[in-house]
């Protein structure tokens, strides 16, 4: 596995064929408030699956918590969750009701070689406003689904409050 870290809120841990498991290091993310996420998954034509597992909102930025994998059917090498534009979580249809993703310092596009799984948190500096009930999560904005190396997605997540 390879642990990926930014600052001190980020972790992000790779397995698959050829990773070599490192020491894990320590993240210190506090969460006030955490919400457990269920059926919040997309896999799209191109291999890439993503399963978002809870999301926790604090003091001064929101975490995402999932499970990302990559099998391709077509023999493709690589694939990319952040690939183009900013990765983020909104509320609302206003552009200003967004907070973008702190890109990972070690793989800012989120690439993984094909048989590669990462599993952990993504960090969005900013909070989501208290009473908002659901959220899109939304990687490679822009970009058709089934774009062969970063596909748009956009993962619906009910908070159930």
């Amino acid at each position: 596995m390879k642990a990926f870290l930014t600052g001190v809120a980020l972790a992000f841990m790779l397995s698959g064929p050829g990773v070599t498991p490192p020491a894990l290091a320590e993240t210190a993310a506090t969460a006030e408030s955490t919400y457990q996420i269920s059926n919040a998954q997309v896999s799209t034509v191109s291999g890439l699956s993503v399963r978002v597992k809870a999301l926790s909102v604090g003091a001064d930025s929101t975490r995402l918590d999932l499970v990302v994998s990559f099998d391709s059917p077509k023999d493709r090498e690589t694939a990319e969750l952040n690939g183009f534009d900013n990765a983020f979580i909104t509320w609302s249809d206003n552009e200003a009701d967004r907070i973008y993703l702190r890109r990972v310092q070690d793989n800012p596009t989120l690439s993984l070689n094909d048989g590669q799984s990462m599993q952990g948190a993504l960090v969005f500096p900013g909070v989501i406003p208290e009473g908002v009930s659901a959220v899109t999560v939304t990687f490679n904005p822009g970009r058709d689904a089934d774009h062969p190396v970063a596909p748009g997605i956009s993962i619906p997540l009910d908070l159930g409050k």
